[in-house]
């Protein structure tokens, strides 16, 4: 199964302005305890993009994970695996707050941190469209996030999500966090450049819609019980506050770092492109755009050897 995006998908366009900031306004997952228990930073410059968006989630969701795994991962025999690590910034954090547990980060080289390990940390260089070089059953917590742009849709189906399940304990937890393309409220020019980022990845085979397909590939593997979802709107731009500065800043650093390959797809110049990208960031202040990410987890469930059935 390929990337299906079409800009006549229903997802994909774009609400009417009033509805789409009734929508955000009126979001209950949107609201955030009067006394956070995580803050944002303030030097929002000097953080690289990986980062920026860990921290920005984190802020979002008031959380680092949302699958009940808090009491496992007290225990010193918790193993914890975070696919598609990035830097490390998730698992470094998790591993001061839970030191009796044994963290394993895995992605490319590139992605990888250089900065020194603590001991119940370890990382792993490999490529994960290969599967995840692990036994069955090993992990009891698993972890992925924002992955939808570096794999495609075919790999997500056929590979990614099964390996995810398949390293899992029987009891363990398995949660996914991705964000959908499409923009809210969108502006003519924010339209333009959105259409053409899904577009451009479908024609790879990537879907900027994940998220509408992720609970039929967990639930194809049989070994999952009730797939939890939570959505949660993010705002882009100053009006926002500091997330909306964050979540700006985060958004035009993805994009930029597609300049090469994203301008040649819309034949148009480097420059064009860098005129488009800063028309896009008036636009999101002007209609007070957002995008939406949602974070779906569940639980393995034991499978009876005879007949390969799961048992609830």
């Amino acid at each position: 199964m390929g990337a299906t995006f079409s800009v006549n998908d229903p997802h994909y366009a774009s609400y009417p302005r009033e509805i789409a900031e009734q929508e955000y306004k009126n979001s209950e997952e949107r609201v955030r305890p009067s006394n956070p228990k995580y803050e944002m930073p303030d030097n929002i410059a000097d953080l690289e993009r990986l980062e920026t968006q860990h921290y920005l989630m984190r802020y979002l969701w008031q959380s680092n994970f949302e699958a009940p795994v808090d009491q496992v991962l007290k225990s010193s025999d918790a193993k914890v695996l975070d696919v598609g690590c990035g830097h490390g910034t998730w698992i470094f954090e998790l591993a001061q707050e839970y030191p009796n547990a044994q963290f394993t980060g895995i992605d490319t080289e590139s992605f990888l941190p250089k900065r020194e390990s603590s001991d119940n940390i370890k990382f792993l260089e490999h490529d994960l469209q290969h599967g995840l070089p692990f036994a069955d059953n090993t992990f009891d917590f698993v972890h992925m996030r924002f992955l939808t742009q570096y794999i495609s849709e075919k790999t997500w189906e056929d590979v990614i999500v099964k390996e995810l399940v398949r390293v899992a304990k029987p009891g363990g937890w398995i949660e996914i966090i991705e964000f959908d393309y499409p923009h809210y409220s969108a502006g003519p020019k924010t339209r333009k450049f959105t259409k053409a980022a899904m577009e451009f990845l479908a024609s790879k085979g990537f879907n900027g819609l994940l998220s509408l397909k992720l609970p039929s590939f967990l639930k194809a593997t049989g070994q999952v019980g009730d797939i939890r979802k939570h959505d949660k709107s993010i705002a882009l731009g100053k009006w926002a506050g500091k997330v909306g500065e964050f979540a700006i800043q985060d958004m035009s650093l993805l994009v930029t770092e597609l300049r090469a390959e994203l301008s040649s797809f819309m034949n148009i110049s480097e420059a064009e492109y860098d005129q488009l990208l800063e028309d896009y960031k008036q636009e999101v202040e002007k209609f007070k755009s957002f995008f939406k990410t949602h974070r779906f987890f569940t639980q393995k469930v034991n499978v009876d050897e005879k007949t390969g059935m799961p048992i609830l």
